[in-house]
């Protein structure tokens, strides 16, 4: 398993000539069907998103893609964030605070595993972060992140 920043500013490297394609700045989230929508990549102050289709390897030091070509570019203000979601807090929708994003978990092949939760340093250092399953029913809002919780 990874977490969105394990893989942030890892060198992209296409498979068929290890060319260098840039660097990845945010992972693009479709929490819907609990798997990335993509990753930007940014090479010489240019946004590209790359489709997890094109996505070869999650290594631990390089992303390593099929083909380096049909790479859309981005305007990352309209889609939902890595780097927007963490920070956010998650509350149930019984109004109980459980924390704030502090990471982001993914699969090997870029699906959607988790949310890692904190309520705060002095707790994490007594029980550790929660990890908040990615199949929870999850409403995203603007500033929160609603959970169903099993008292309603």
């Amino acid at each position: 398993m990874k977490s969105v920043h394990d893989i942030l500013e890892l060198p992209v490297i296409d498979a068929k000539g290890g060319k260098k394609i840039g660097v990845i700045i945010d992972v693009v989230l479709e929490p819907g069907v609990n798997q990335i929508a993509g990753v930007i990549v940014s090479d010489k102050g240019q946004e590209y998103l790359i489709a997890p289709q094109q996505l070869y390897s999650l290594g631990t030091d390089y992303i390593i893609i099929k083909e380096d070509e049909h790479f859309l570019e981005v305007n990352s203000e309209e889609l939902l964030t890595a780097k927007e979601m963490i920070g956010t807090p998650v509350v149930t929708n019984s109004g109980d605070s459980l924390g704030v994003v502090k990471d982001i978990l993914l699969t090997e092949v870029g699906q959607l595993n988790g949310y890692e939760l904190s309520d705060g340093l002095i707790q994490d250092i007594l029980t550790g972060r929660e990890i908040l399953a990615a199949d929870e029913k999850i409403s995203y809002g603007d500033q929160k992140i609603i959970i169903k919780d099993f008292s309603t």
